[in-house]
């Protein structure tokens, strides 16, 4: 999934090189051309983007899936959880990974996130209490666990 985004990123970054030497006309100065600093911002950007993909890319290990992979919320699961606060509870489903953003409309979070850092290592059908932001009691069930390689 991330050598694909990796992948993307580049085929974009190489269209707006290519916007880049376009906006540049007869202005090289980004002062005179807003154009080519808003398309030298975003090159910036996706550049940013694309090392950080082959970074963890270059870290990741594969790993055989544990007996209790489908039970355990780690790393690579996908989980089902319940999220209730004093204005209500609401079910989510997302995959635990390095990533932020979602893959075949399910939102993939990652695992240093304080919410999912409470869960990781729970089984189906325990709980845990979290203060969000905001000051808000809130406790989290897990619902289900599966394997996110599905995701």
């Amino acid at each position: 999934m991330l050598v694909k985004e990796r992948d993307d990123l580049r085929k974009k970054l190489v269209s707006e090189r290519k916007e880049l030497a376009d906006a540049r006309g007869s202005d090289h100065e980004p002062m005179v051309n807003a154009g080519l600093l808003d398309v030298a911002e975003r090159i910036g950007k996706l550049e940013g983007n694309i090392t950080g993909i082959d970074d963890i890319i270059a870290s990741a290990k594969v790993v055989e899936p544990c007996e209790k992979c489908g039970q355990i919320v780690s790393l690579g699961s996908k989980v089902m959880i319940q999220i209730s606060s004093p204005q209500g509870s609401e079910e989510i489903i997302a995959c635990i990974d390095g990533v932020i953003g979602t893959h075949n409309d399910v939102q993939i979070l990652t695992p240093d996130a304080p919410m999912i850092q409470r869960i990781m290592g729970l089984e189906v059908k325990q709980e845990t209490e979290f203060v969000s932001r905001r000051g808000e009691a809130i406790t989290i069930e897990v619902l289900g666990v599966e394997s996110a390689y599905d995701c």
